[in-house]
This record gives structure tokens, C-alpha cells and sequence, in this order.
């Protein structure tokens, strides 16, 4: 059998396929790119481990791993900080989800999977979470845990070259014409598909990614500013992705003799504003944690500014030596404590979501959301006023 695949200790690709949408869309960011280190978040930590559960169900259930390996592997990853009993609850959905995929009973499922696309991408390659191959069909699952974006399996260039890899790999033993690629994205209810022949992948493959890879790897091409831009290392520090923010909502509002249309904000443009509102403040929020780094740094020196302290809020230094201290001195425990419930989702940690679904559901309300804006094409219902009318009959 296979070696497990160490999902803290992937290696990437400087071409690699979850960076795709940048290098595809500004090729000279690659290189200046891998040369800055890769930062670890809580986030990306949750991610990891979350991928680890999924990892363990696929290979149990298909009986790739002992039963005894995967309990112990499941106890080990439980006691990480990042744990919480929802990551397993969305990693059970993940294997139903897989478990429904499969049409034939011929079909041949992997898990954890690297391909190799380095036939369009230079020393390219990447990890599929699940790969499928059943009739005429490959099917190229990808588990997302995110909660930051919505993932769309259309167009995505990281499925695509997935896609091109498991085509290279499997296109000579199996015998399929149809891709398809599904985004399961389980904390923002999100499963994405879609299906592209395997020559229109290919095709793709050669006339767009093949000669722009060849343009990345060599440092070449033009650098563009956009919504890619969002998880690229330089973005706090890049003119293009300044340029881009700076001018692309200036030149909405005027009209053909360079000026203002109008006095005041139209519908269209606040629709416009709204369309890159989410980039423009992620961006701005990156540039500020950038010079205040590189200022406590001694690396930048920014005319006018300096770093000072913020507002910070008292704690103490040990809440056991405190509460000591008040009852030696005559305080009763019932003035210096006070009893709370655990909020819903730390309660929830703790029961398990289906043991606090059986028990609690009917005690539990649920308030109306605070208004947000959304796309028209958001599944959500819209949001509408509860206003309490008189009988006024």
C-alpha cells in the first residue's frame, strides 16, 4: 500500500494548482511568490486536520487502512487544538457525499491521490482528495473547509489541472470522455459540480496553461490586479494590486468627457462598489498589518506614522490566586463567581451535534440574522422587514 500523505507536510509546487488562478492571471507573481515563506493559521491548521478525518473515513470505508490504524490515527488527531467534534460530523457528510457518487459497483475510488500535471506546468503537480472512475466518467471530488469563499467547481483552474493530471494518469488503463469536477464545501452548505469533456480540458491544457506556465516559471509576463489576489503573499505590497484598487472604481463614475455623470451615487453604482467592496478592504486590512509589522520590525520607516499602543483590556494575572486572596480577606464565593451556561456552540463542542440536536433542539431559538448584502444569485431567501400591521378592520 501507498505511503499516507502527511497533510501538514505537503510540498507545493511553484506553479501549484491551488495558487492557479494567480499564476494564470498575473504570471510574474509566481516566482516572487515562493520566495517568501508559508504562514500557518488557525484556519489553515483546521483545514489540515479536517482533511486528515476525511482522509481516514474514504480509506477505512473502502478498506485501504485497518480499522485499527484509523481509530488510533482518529484519538491522536482528536486531542490537536484545532479538533472540535463538527470537524468529524462534516467529515461523515464528506464520505456520505463520496459514498453517493458511486453509480457502479465496478468503480474504482482513491483516496488522498497526487498527480502529476507536469506535461502543461513545470514540476507540476498536486493532491486530489478523491478521484472516481466509473463508466465513461472521472469524477475529481475536493473537499473545502473554508467558510472565507465560496467555491465554484466551474472554470476552476485547480480542478482543471487535477483533471489533466488524473487524465495523464488513468486515460491509458480507463476508458472515459467526461470529467467531472464537485466542490464540497460543507460549513457554507456548498456542493458545486460540473462536467467538461476530457478534450476540452486537454485543449485548455495546451492553448492556455501550457504557455503561461512557460511565462510564470521564467518570471515573464505581465502582472494584473484582482480578486485572485486575495490569498497572494504579495498582495500587501504589490503597486498592481494598489493600481487596481485605486483605479478600477475611479473610472466607473465618469462618463465619456472624463468627469463625474452625477452629483450622487446611482443604483448601478453602488453596485459596483458593492461588487469590489470585499477585495478593496481585505486589501487595505493586509496593508495596515504589513506596516505595522515592518515598522516594530525596523523594516519600513513610513513618513508621518508610527506604531503606538492601542486600546487593550484588563485581565488578571491568575484568576484562582484572586479569588483566594478575596475569600481569605471575608468575600463570600457566591459575591466574587457567577454561573453561566456554556454558549451554544461550546456546549455544542461538547455534546456532539447530533446528541445536542436529540437533547436540546426545541430549547434552542434561532433570531433573525443581521441584514447583509448578497448576490442576486445567492440561494438565500431575501430578507424582508417583520413589521407587526394593526387590524384595522
Amino acid at each position: 500500500m501507498k505511503k499516507d500523505i502527511d497533510h501538514s507536510q505537503r510540498s507545493h509546487a511553484i506553479l501549484s494548482a491551488s495558487g492557479a488562478v494567480r499564476w494564470l492571471n498575473c504570471p510574474p507573481s509566481a516566482l516572487m511568490e515562493a520566495e517568501l515563506p508559508d504562514t500557518s493559521t488557525e484556519y489553515s491548521r483546521a483545514g489540515t486536520l479536517a482533511h486528515e478525518f476525511c482522509d481516514i473515513n474514504l480509506k477505512e470505508y473502502f478498506q485501504y487502512m485497518s480499522k485499527s490504524v484509523c481509530t488510533r490515527n482518529r484519538n491522536k488527531f482528536r486531542k490537536e487544538e484545532s479538533y472540535s467534534q463538527e470537524m468529524e460530523e462534516h467529515a461523515k457528510g464528506y464520505l456520505d457525499y463520496v459514498i453517493e457518487k458511486i453509480k457502479d459497483e465496478d468503480a474504482y475510488v482513491l483516496a488522498e491521490t497526487k498527480v502529476d500535471f507536469s506535461g502543461y506546468v513545470p514540476d507540476g503537480f498536486g493532491t486530489c482528495d478523491c478521484i472516481i472512475i466509473q463508466n465513461d466518467t472521472l469524477t475529481i471530488i475536493d473537499f473545502k473547509y473554508g467558510v472565507g469563499v465560496k467555491v465554484s467547481a466551474e472554470n476552476n483552474p485547480q480542478m482543471k489541472l487535477y483533471a489533466l493530471g488524473a487524465i495523464d494518469m488513468f486515460s491509458e488503463v480507463y476508458d472515459f470522455d467526461k470529467v467531472e469536477m464537485c466542490i464540497y464545501q460543507p460549513r457554507l452548505n456548498n456542493i458545486d459540480e460540473c462536467i467538461s469533456s476530457v478534450e476540452e480540458i486537454v485543449v485548455w491544457g495546451e492553448k492556455v496553461v501550457r504557455p503561461t506556465a512557460e511565462l510564470a516559471i521564467n518570471g515573464k509576463g505581465e502582472f494584473k490586479g484582482g480578486d485572485y489576489c486575495h490569498f497572494c503573499k504579495l498582495s500587501a505590497k504589490c503597486k498592481h494590486l494598489c493600481q487596481h484598487n485605486m483605479e478600477v472604481i475611479k473610472d466607473e463614475f465618469k462618463d465619456e468627457s472624463g468627469t463625474l455623470s452625477t452629483a450622487c451615487l446611482t443604483p448601478n453604482d453602488y453596485a459596483m462598489i458593492l461588487e469590489r467592496m470585499k477585495l478593496v478592504k481585505n486589501w487595505l486590512t493586509k496593508v495596515e498589518d504589513h506596516v505595522i509589522h515592518g515598522i516594530l520590525n525596523n523594516e519600513l520607516e513610513i513618513p508621518g506614522y508610527k506604531v503606538v499602543e492601542g486600546r487593550s483590556i484588563r485581565k488578571y494575572r491568575n484568576a484562582d490566586e484572586v479569588a483566594n486572596r478575596l475569600i481569605n480577606n471575608g468575600y463570600e464565593e457566591s459575591v466574587i463567581y457567577e454561573k453561566n451556561l456554556l454558549s451554544l456552540s461550546k456546549l455544542e463542542k461538547v455534546l456532539g451535534k447530533k446528541t445536542f440536536t436529540e437533547l436540546l433542539s426545541d430549547m434552542v431559538d434561532k433570531p433573525k440574522g443581521k441584514p447583509t448584502i448578497a448576490l442576486a444569485t445567492d440561494k438565500r431567501p431575501s430578507y424582508t422587514l417583520d413589521v407587526d400591521f394593526e387590524d384595522v378592520s
